[in-house]
C-alpha cells in the first residue's frame, strides 16, 4: 500500500512538472507574440513616417514646379513685351497695329491729310 501512494504521488508530482512546463510553454508563446506585434508596430510607424515624408517632398517639388512655371511665364511675357517695345523703336514713325492682328504686324499708319484751299 505504501508503494501505492508513492506511485501515486510520483505521478502527481510528474503531472505537476508537466503542467508548468505547458504554462511555461504557453507563457514564452504570448511573450513572442507580443514583441512580434511589437515589431510590426515599430515598422506601421516608421512606414508611415516615411509616406509622411515622400508626401512632403511631393507637395515641395510640385509647388516648385509651379512656381518655376509662373516664373517662366513671366520671363517669356517680359521677353515679349521686350521685343515689341524694340521693334517700334526700330520702326520709327510705325506704330504696332493691333498686336499682330487686322493689318498685320507694324503696318504703316495711313494718315489722310486733308488738303484745305485757301
Amino acid at each position: 500500500e505504501q508503494r501505492l501512494m508513492q506511485r501515486q504521488r510520483e505521478l502527481e508530482d510528474q503531472q505537476q512538472r508537466h503542467q508548468r512546463q505547458l504554462q511555461e510553454q504557453r507563457e514564452q508563446e504570448q511573450q513572442q507574440i507580443l514583441e512580434q506585434q511589437r515589431q510590426v508596430e515599430a515598422q506601421r510607424q516608421q512606414l508611415e513616417q516615411q509616406r509622411q515624408a515622400l508626401e512632403q517632398q511631393r507637395l515641395m517639388m510640385e509647388r516648385h514646379a509651379r512656381e518655376q512655371e509662373v516664373q517662366q511665364q513671366r520671363e517669356q511675357k517680359q521677353q515679349e513685351r521686350a521685343a515689341e517695345r524694340a521693334a517700334q523703336q526700330a520702326q520709327g514713325p510705325f506704330t504696332v497695329v493691333g498686336r499682330g492682328r487686322g493689318r498685320g504686324f507694324g503696318a504703316p499708319q495711313q494718315q489722310q491729310q486733308q488738303h484745305v484751299p485757301d
